[in-house]
């Protein structure tokens, strides 16, 4: 049987690959959403939205 390669071990290798992870804490679920936006348009591929941003979908 073929080895399965693991979810989280391609996500590491897309972050290292990158090597830059931008994090976002917002004040707002809107203030995120045009943050992501802004981050996205400038070319971030490796973002995270902080569980504290209020309004999130978890």
């Amino acid at each position: 049987m073929a080895e399965r390669r693991s979810y989280r071990w391609d996500l590491m290798q897309w972050i290292a690959r990158e090597r830059v992870v931008s994090i976002i804490r917002a004040g707002s679920a809107d203030q995120a959403a045009q943050d992501l936006e802004t981050l996205v348009d400038a070319g971030l591929t490796v973002i995270e939205v902080s569980l504290t941003t209020p309004g999130r979908r978890t």
